[in-house]
């Protein structure tokens, strides 16, 4: 961005944020913690670099289908075979987000088809949070993909 600014470049900025950065369970407390930092480093950049024509913008997925979650599942959270179709069916829209789908979003805010949007954190997920279906570390209550058997 300093480089940016000084040479009077003007361009966008797309940071690569988390869901669990708007709360997650307890045991993702630093790394959500991290990703919350980012929303208001987002804001920040974004009002300090208007003035430059300098767009910043931060993009928050959810529950990924990637070749790391795979690993993540099996090695901390003791997942087996068919994890993944187990979780899915669990899920709103009955899968998990597919990174080409962030692919295209990351694209779309990088480009004029985003306009002017500066400072836009941008939840990219099946379920809205704080609208009744958010995790609960109870006992009696879980996500979707908990109720179809994979710890999360």
């Amino acid at each position: 961005a300093r480089i940016m600014a000084r040479e009077s470049i003007e361009g966008t900025i797309v940071l690569i944020g988390s869901i669990a950065g708007r709360g997650g369970p307890p045991k993702l407390l630093p790394y959500a913690t991290s990703k919350g930092a980012l929303v208001a480093m987002t804001r920040n950049l974004a009002f300090s670099l208007m003035r430059h024509r300098i767009r910043v913008n931060l993009l928050c997925p959810g529950w990924m289908d990637t070749p790391n979650e795979d690993v993540v599942q099996r090695t901390f959270d003791g997942a087996t075979d068919g994890w993944l179709e187990r979780a899915e069916a669990g899920m709103p829209f009955g899968r998990l987000i597919k990174p080409d789908e962030i692919a295209r979003t990351i694209v779309h805010l990088a480009t004029s088809e985003s306009g002017m949007m500066t400072g836009a954190v941008v939840d990219w997920d099946q379920t809205v949070l704080g609208a009744g279906d958010s995790v609960f570390p109870g006992p009696e209550l879980g996500s979707p993909a908990t109720a179809a058997g994979v710890p999360r």
